[in-house]
């Protein structure tokens, strides 16, 4: 049973991290995202990243919007991953640290504009 105090939806969405102790602060890392909410969002890499780190990221919204977040990140897993050089990436999720209310809105927006509600089951054509 899904804990979560907050809606997650399944959304691929452009996002670039940024880990603020880099050396160049300007360097962006390739990530995919799996799912996102108004707590936090799942993504995938093939560069590994240590539970607890801080980072900076942007996410591009279907809407043309640009949110801005810190956060941290919670767990990590290794995953088999046969397309990448190295046969794995890393699935790990990220806490929102600092999310502004006008950003926080822009979120919520997006999965109102989904249709989502997690109290209605899915439709199975059955």
């Amino acid at each position: 049973m899904d804990k979560r105090r907050y809606i997650r939806l399944i959304a691929q969405l452009e996002v670039k991290v940024n880990k603020p102790s880099g050396e160049i602060p300007e360097e962006f890392i390739p990530v995919v995202s799996k799912d996102i909410s108004v707590a936090g969002i799942g993504l995938t890499s093939e560069t590994k990243f240590i539970e607890g780190e801080r980072l900076h990221m942007t996410i591009k919204l279907p809407s043309d919007a640009v949110v801005l977040v810190s956060g941290i990140v919670k767990w990590v897993t290794m995953r088999e991953n046969l397309y990448s050089p190295t046969g794995h990436d890393f699935a790990f999720g990220v806490e929102f640290m600092k999310l502004s209310d006008p950003d926080r809105r822009e979120i919520e927006k997006f999965i109102e504009q989904t249709g989502y509600n997690p109290a209605e089951p899915p439709n199975t054509g059955l």
